[in-house]
């Protein structure tokens, strides 16, 4: 992530609601990020980061944190398997990955390749 205090991301015009699922969790991968960090870098409003927030915790891919009497939302292991399952959608249908998805493949493994190996 941009440490300047400028967005890293391009801000373009049209972006499906996967892509701003996809980009909340990677935002909150490894660490606890708070609303506004989330509007600030992703480029949306209050209103649109709300709805994507709650869908996410709704079907348990953000942990909640409470500090200082504010809302902190981290991506838990749900959510990591959604980034890695949309990484590997986009490149199988030739669409061009993020940079901040490519990191997510070898995050975690599907859950029926957990302790098995793959003979290739």
């Amino acid at each position: 992530m941009n440490t300047s205090g400028k967005s890293c991301l391009v801000h373009r015009k049209y972006r499906d609601c996967f892509e701003i699922l996809a980009l909340i969790l990677e935002f909150a991968r490894n660490i606890y990020v708070s609303k506004f960090f989330l509007i600030k870098n992703i480029g949306t409003n209050s209103r649109h980061i709300k709805k994507y927030l709650d869908m996410l915790v709704q079907k348990g891919l953000l942990e909640i944190s409470y500090k200082n009497g504010r809302v902190l939302y981290k991506t838990n292991e749900k959510g990591l398997v959604f980034l890695r399952h949309y990484g590997i959608l986009k490149e199988m249908l030739g669409m061009e990955t993020n940079n901040l998805l490519i990191v997510t493949k070898a995050v975690l493994p599907l859950k029926e390749e957990r302790g098995t190996r793959l003979n290739t």
